[in-house]
């Protein structure tokens, strides 16, 4: 008897969660475990990624090309979104290529200066964009 009272919560219980189911935020992984990274968090990132290098290479400060951390962000983040806007890259980026792009900027020597993603071939968005 006990058995069957424990089968039945806990049938009840694995209902309840799967009813539920659809309630939960749609993930960023695609049915073909393909991670996806939204634009925006992808600019986020690579605005980081670049202003540290930036910042590496000596080219912030007083007399330098940003003249401070948030002049960097903000120069560099509008140009990203110019890049890789809704237009470019609308249904998102391509986790694993972003990731390659992410360690390629960080690989990247000061003598080269990075004036958009163009520069690095694994960070052009026809790269990066899931079409």
């Amino acid at each position: 008897m006990r058995k069957a009272i424990a089968l039945t919560a806990l049938s009840a219980a694995l209902l309840a969660v799967f009813a539920c189911k659809n309630d939960r935020a749609p993930s960023i992984t695609s049915t073909t475990g393909a991670g996806i990274v939204t634009t925006i968090d992808a600019v986020d990132h690579l605005t980081a990624r670049r202003c540290d290098h930036e910042i590496d290479c000596n080219n912030v400060g007083l007399g330098k090309r940003y003249a401070d951390r948030g002049g960097c962000e903000r120069e560099i983040a509008h140009d990203l979104q110019e890049e890789l806007g809704p237009t470019t890259c609308g249904n998102g980026i391509r986790e694993e290529r972003f990731d390659e792009c992410m360690a390629a900027i960080r690989k990247e020597s000061c003598g080269n200066p990075l004036d958009g993603l163009s520069k690095i071939a694994s960070c052009r968005p026809s790269r990066l964009c899931i079409n």
